[in-house]
């Protein structure tokens, strides 16, 4: 799909859930539902201001009418800087592709998975495994809290403590200690890095 506007929007959903520790229900519907977009609870292409401007990006904000890990469904304003310039995984520039490729009105769904469907956790999951295998790795280890497990496992190898990784996270307990992946217990020559996109 290289190119093509789905690709286009799950490189943005990816690079922004992974940068913003998004869980996929932030930014995915229930197949066949309209769920949460639209409406208070929905990620739409006016959640996103990128900023200074379009021309100097620095990073992005990112309004999260609510989330799982908030009972009481507060909303939220997520900062996420832009990576340094060429990496293939900054959220601020996949962003800014998007919205080039696809102008949209500040109350589309953000993500589609084709024109005027939101982006459903099905179809990603789908696509994300896809990519996977074609990349060589096992798409079976992906699920839709691989992007939690990652930067629970990145914070930890950067030496960052219980709880910044709590608070990265929104997580309320240890929990976050379920997704740690066994090199993050032993980072060869790792430590202190800072964790980037």
């Amino acid at each position: 799909m290289p190119d093509s506007p789905q690709q286009l929007y799950l490189r943005a959903a990816c690079c922004l859930a992974y940068s913003a520790l998004l869980y996929c229900g932030e930014f995915t519907t229930h197949e066949g539902t309209h769920w949460g977009f639209g409406t208070e609870t929905g990620l739409t292409a006016g959640s996103i201001r990128l900023l200074p401007d379009a021309t100097n990006l620095t990073h992005a904000t990112i309004f999260l009418p609510g989330s799982k890990t908030d009972p009481f469904c507060k909303e939220t304003t997520i900062m996420v800087a832009a990576a340094p310039p060429g990496s293939a995984t900054c959220p601020v520039v996949a962003l800014k592709a998007l919205f080039e490729a696809e102008p949209r009105p500040e109350t589309a769904v953000l993500f589609e998975e084709c024109p005027g469907m939101p982006l459903s956790h099905g179809f990603f999951l789908k696509s994300i495994r896809a990519a996977l295998l074609y990349a060589g790795y096992n798409p079976l280890e992906f699920a839709g809290h691989s992007f939690q497990h990652s930067i629970a496992s990145s914070a930890a190898v950067a030496s960052y403590s219980d709880y910044e990784i709590q608070l990265l996270g929104w997580w309320r307990s240890n929990a976050f200690k379920l997704y740690l992946e066994p090199s993050a217990f032993d980072p060869p020559g790792l430590h202190g890095l800072p964790i980037m996109a």
